[in-house]
């Protein structure tokens, strides 16, 4: 069973890489509501999203725009874990949508997102002075 959705996952994620875009829009997609997909779940969209930061950091804008700055799920506290922020803040690439993001999240800060900012600020300020 597991050998079978490695497989699968396996294949998805060659195919979907020879589409870039395409993938971006199907990764967006499916998880366009992290409050209602499974762990496994999102841990298939960060695998096939591979070193594409700005997918993941996309849909976290696109959950915090819904549900608001204050709510941090049980999936976007994961997702938030398995991005890597220095990579998207030193990226031209996907420098804006992670700023897009650290805007959302500073609207409405609260004792909860406080340490998810300063995580994000230390990479944001890390990377505009190297």
């Amino acid at each position: 069973e597991s050998q079978k959705k490695d497989n699968f996952t396996s294949l998805v994620e060659d195919k979907l890489n020879t589409m870039r875009s395409k993938k971006s829009i199907f990764l967006k997609h499916y998880a366009n509501d992290l409050d209602s997909i499974s762990m496994s779940q999102l841990k298939i969209v960060i695998k096939l999203a591979g070193s594409d930061v700005g997918i993941l950091v996309s849909v976290l804008v696109t959950h915090h725009q819904k549900v608001g700055a204050a709510i941090l799920s049980e999936t976007s506290r994961y997702l938030f874990k398995n991005i890597d922020f220095e990579k998207s803040f030193s990226n031209s690439r996907y420098f804006g949508i992670t700023t897009k993001l650290f805007e959302i999240l500073s609207e409405n800060c609260n004792e909860e997102f406080k340490t998810a900012l300063e995580w994000i600020s230390r990479f944001a300020k890390r990377s505009s002075i190297g």
